[in-house]
């Protein structure tokens, strides 16, 4: 039995128009990138100025800095090794004055490899359901932490990236095998997930809870179809692959400096004086009525709800690293944020839906999304407890449930809008107003611009 909807879909008259609208969609989503790339000032990105530092000192120096020799240098190199290389090909063709724009129009372009994922995930799980995928890619193309931090330097859409690739990879191919069957995973397949998973490790720590939801997929797959050998070979394959690629660069600073991941560094000691400083559990279950109406990290009642700033940063520039510091700026955030419930309440739908699907067939492609959900969101939650400063909760540090997001929410959002006329109108007529109030708020120029400096004056603020 395929994992599959059950229902079939009525062509509705939306339907018939969906290509034109994605069509448009996605030419105002390409053009608003290319024109932040080109006049988004890199200064006001997350710790852009010391990522360029970083990229800068391999510039002069290829070997591997210490973790606390500046301020990024504790971050894993790839994507600075990658940028530097970039730098060296410019001044080499005589655009070294180009790299501050040419790069982040690459990091753009990365950033649309989840985008072409979910289109293609969407077409595996629901085939001829054009709308369908349509609506998963626009729900990432449009969503405010995937535009702003498309033209800032720095490894996140790269990291995002690769986890999209590797979750591909992992999915087996016929739409109702499950990842335990004699079919999948492969050795072959293993390796190149491994592959992919240990390029994720090598720009970003985050991949290593995809290794291990990957891999618990794989073994409950294993539990329902007996195939217990050829699945932990294959598991084996993918943890040492992921190892050799990526994970060396954590051996090697557990080996050096006596430490996996770096943290509480002298060189970081600016961060351990910001608010609020410390957690409780009560933090994360607040949602406080400031989430809507100043969506910004440093409002009071945001300082204590780890999920009300998480959905600030997701669904609003709450760092204020894009967007000013304005009463009009606010306003616009209460409206955006507020329209954002109608996919927030759709993914919060379709995991249930995944839920229901995956305990009626362990193994399934919902069992490889929903344990990826769940690592993610328990990483991010240690995270931040174990960093109690504002500044640690982004919405980027999420970025890697790009997939599973756009499937589960594309999935419900359908099924409202098709059933009945109101429902139509309800929900195509909200997503619109959504992205338009999207598209004007986050490209650089035509409406909003940027002219303080980067993020909020913490220092001015009272505990």
């Amino acid at each position: 039995m395929s994992t599959i909807s059950e229902t079939r879909h009525t062509a509705r008259p939306f339907d018939r128009w969906a290509v034109w609208w994605g069509g448009g969609l996605f030419s105002i989503a390409i053009l608003m990138r290319i024109n932040n790339a080109i006049r988004y000032r890199t200064g006001n990105g997350f710790d852009a100025v010391e990522n360029v530092q970083y990229i800068e000192l391999l510039m002069r120096s290829w070997a591997l800095p210490s973790p606390d020799a500046a301020w990024a240098t504790a971050h894993p190199p790839l994507f600075y090794y990658l940028s530097a290389g970039l730098w060296h090909l410019l001044a080499q063709l005589g655009g070294q004055g180009d790299f501050l724009i040419v790069l982040p129009l690459l990091i753009s372009l990365v950033g649309l490899v989840p985008v072409a994922v979910a289109i293609g995930w969407a077409g595996r799980v629901a085939p001829g359901d054009t709308p369908r995928a349509i609506l998963a890619a626009v729900l990432i193309l449009f969503l405010p932490v995937h535009i702003y931090m498309a033209p800032m330097i720095g490894e996140e859409l790269l990291a995002t990236a690769w986890i999209a690739l590797a979750l591909w990879s992992a999915f087996p191919r016929p739409v109702g095998e499950t990842l335990g069957d004699s079919r999948s995973p492969g050795t072959l397949q293993a390796f190149q997930v491994g592959c992919l998973l240990g390029l994720a490790l090598l720009t970003k720590m985050t991949a290593v809870l995809v290794v291990g939801a990957i891999v618990c997929a794989w073994l409950i797959g294993a539990g329902r179809s007996g195939r217990w050998l050829p699945v932990l070979r294959s598991c084996g394959v993918l943890i040492g692959t992921a190892l050799a690629v990526g994970g060396w660069y954590y051996i090697y600073t557990l080996w050096t400096y006596g430490y996996l991941y770096p943290q509480d560094l002298a060189v970081h000691q600016k961060i351990f004086e910001m608010p609020p400083g410390h957690r409780g559990w009560l933090d994360y279950v607040r949602l406080p009525l400031a989430t809507f109406t100043d969506p910004q990290l440093l409002n009071p009642q945001l300082l204590h709800s780890v999920w009300g700033g998480t959905y600030d940063t997701v669904y609003f520039d709450g760092h204020r690293h894009f967007l000013g510091q304005s009463q009009a700026v606010t306003r616009v955030g209460t409206v955006l944020t507020l329209l954002a419930l109608l996919p927030t309440a759709a993914f919060g739908a379709g995991l249930a839906r995944g839920v229901r699907r995956a305990l009626r067939e362990p193994g399934g492609w919902d069992t490889l999304l929903l344990l990826t959900t769940l690592f993610l969101l328990l990483g991010y939650v240690l995270f931040t407890w174990n960093n109690p400063w504002y500044v640690t909760i982004k919405g980027s540090y999420l970025l890697g449930l790009s997939v599973p997001f756009a499937l589960y929410a594309s999935e419900c959002l359908i099924d409202w809008a098709r059933r009945g006329r109101i429902g139509a109108w309800l929900v195509c007529g909200l997503l619109l107003f959504w992205m338009i109030g999207v598209a004007v708020t986050f490209t650089i120029g035509p409406v909003f611009d940027k002219p303080d400096g980067p993020g909020l004056p913490w220092p001015t603020q009272v505990n």
